[in-house]
């Protein structure tokens, strides 16, 4: 028996959490001081066994009625005549004949379906009225960012979706397999599984918020289906699944189940994300459910307000998590403060860091370490970011039985430098920006060759749970371009020669980043979301040993002398 599902690599499980304002380096929200923080679970925790157990008691009920006297009711109403036959009103004649040929006809599963998806259609149609948007808010979102939670939401959230996308994508792969669901269980039982398995998602959510001690919201049917589809596959688990348009595509009910999560539940800090090209990348990642920590140079609460709203403007308000830190790749210690305030988290599961902040062709200036702008900012910043992360990236791979990647933007420019300056690295003899910012994405693509090598070889299986790529996003039209003194001059010209967009830009970042395609590679360089070869000067060993070695006695004061082979 096989599935089919248009949609179902790309659905993502239940609850799409969302932040409803945001305050610059704020921490998380502290709950109502109490002996136990958990009491307040006490009464969702009841009435969630007792909607299981009435729900399966009186679906139980009902079958047996139903097969006891069922027959014998169906049998006399279908037997009298006069019920039925109306043969004097053309027009009930006329809709007695449409629904036993549209209708009657239909297997139980798709009137189940219909009755479901016009329920949560229903409900997504009230969101829209302005004057409901209180009344929504209160009974139909659930969240724990109160003295006492709230237990009838519990329910109700599980038929409300805030975004289209959202709720098509929910029913798609619901009627992808409802029909054998349906089949499998039986009406009843089908039913009493869906409302018990939304609602016991409900008071998983509200339980894992109230351990990381969290105040985000959630709504959706995504739990309610999970349910329905994991029982679907224990029952029958020699099923295989494939999507409609790729029928020769064949997959496990075990990668499926994986494919649904989507990035729910999945963590991203991403540098350079309020502004330019780190926009896309950030708001690609947060319509897929991802929470995301992503940087500013700016302490100016105002300016974080202003790319905050930018960021978020046109997503719906129930698709994003977003947070955005302080962060000067110009100063190292700037570094070790944004990862401090990370690992001091409750929470400190990290599935995605992106490399993507840069400067490009600046005047010459040294950061207050002594580094020259670029090479701080898009080399050594990063590195010593990714040296403090890495360990959270393959804990995180290593308990969800996944993989992280780590992503670093780099250039095309990379070819410009045709031998490493070793002895004027900062460049205080000469200052040609074009050759540091060509060296400073050089020694990007490098870094990520030799972390690459060095996972590779590491006892336990860093390898595999942690893959690092270099990304070559394209000519893009950012604010990068503005220090190009041509760009300025000719703008005409400017405009010809920037062929990319950066929702276009973005693509190869996040192919890098999601892609299951590249579960079984590593520490490649891509181009228009392809492996490329880079500059041969990239691949010379003894120049990605040396400059390996540079870079760690560079960064020495703030790794405390360790390095990646140490982790």
């Amino acid at each position: 028996m096989r599935i089919f599902s248009s949609s179902l690599l790309f659905h993502r499980q239940n609850r799409i959490n969302f932040t409803k304002r945001f305050l610059h380096n704020s921490q998380p929200q502290q709950y109502q001081q109490s002996i136990n923080k958990y009491g307040k679970l006490m009464k969702p925790f009841l009435f969630t066994i007792t909607v299981c157990g009435t729900s399966f008691t009186i679906a139980t009920i009902a079958e047996y009625e139903n097969n006891v006297y069922g027959k014998k009711l169906k049998h006399h109403l279908f037997s009298t005549p006069s019920l039925w036959n109306h043969s004097d009103n053309s027009r009930s004649s006329w809709f007695q004949q449409m629904k036993n040929q549209y209708w009657d006809r239909r297997k139980d599963g798709f009137k189940i379906f219909c009755g479901i998806a016009a329920l949560n259609g229903l409900v997504f149609f009230c969101w829209r009225l302005p004057r409901l948007n209180h009344l929504m808010s209160r009974y139909f979102i659930s969240r724990v960012d109160t003295g006492s939670i709230r237990i009838m939401p519990m329910i109700l959230s599980n038929f409300s979706h805030y975004s289209i996308t959202h709720l098509g994508m929910n029913m798609i792969v619901l009627y992808s397999f409802c029909d054998l669901a349906v089949h499998l269980f039986g009406r009843e039982n089908f039913l009493a599984l869906y409302l018990s398995s939304g609602i016991i998602s409900s008071f998983t959510s509200c339980l894992h918020k109230v351990i990381i001690n969290s105040a985000v919201p959630s709504l959706g049917a995504s739990g309610a289906i999970l349910g329905i589809l994991g029982a679907t596959c224990l029952e029958r688990p020699d099923i295989q699944l494939m999507i409609i348009f790729l029928p020769f595509f064949t997959f496990s009910s075990y990668t499926a189940l994986k494919s649904i999560l989507l990035l729910d539940g999945k963590v991203a800090i991403i540098t350079g994300g309020s502004r330019g090209l780190g926009v896309e990348i950030v708001r690609s990642f947060l319509r897929k459910g991802a929470r995301v920590i992503t940087t500013a140079s700016s302490n100016d609460p105002g300016k974080i307000e202003s790319r905050f709203q930018s960021i978020t403007k046109g997503i719906p308000e129930g698709k994003w998590n977003l947070e955005i830190w302080h962060l000067d790749l110009m100063s190292m210690n700037s570094v070790i403060r944004f990862l401090d305030r990370f690992k001091n988290q409750n929470d400190t599961r990290l599935n995605y860091f992106i490399g993507n902040a840069g400067v490009m062709f600046p005047p010459f200036k040294l950061s207050e370490d002594g580094f020259e702008s670029q090479f701080s900012i898009n080399y050594l910043g990063h590195v010593l970011m990714s040296y403090h992360l890495l360990p959270y990236l393959y804990r995180t791979a290593k308990q969800q039985r996944d993989q992280s990647r780590l992503v670093l933007v780099t250039s095309c420019l990379h070819h410009i430098p045709t031998r490493i300056r070793y002895n004027d690295l900062q460049a205080l003899q000469v200052y040609s920006p074009h050759y540091q910012y060509g060296l400073s994405k050089l020694s990007v693509l490098m870094f990520i060759y030799s972390l690459n090598r060095t996972l590779s070889i590491k006892q336990q299986d860093w390898n595999e749970r942690v893959k690092v790529f270099a990304v070559h996003p394209g000519l893009v039209d950012t604010d990068l371009l503005n220090t190009i003194d041509i760009m300025k001059q000719y703008p005409l010209l400017a405009n010809q020669l920037t062929f990319r967009d950066t929702k276009a830009g973005a693509e190869t970042i996040i192919y890098a980043s999601l892609s299951s395609q590249l579960n079984r590679k590593n520490g490649e360089y891509f181009e228009d979301s392809k492996p490329v070869r880079s500059s041969s000067l990239s691949y010379n060993l003894d120049q990605q040993n040396r400059l390996w070695m540079v870079t760690r006695n560079l960064l020495e004061k703030w790794t405390n002398g360790y390095w990646f082979e140490d982790l």
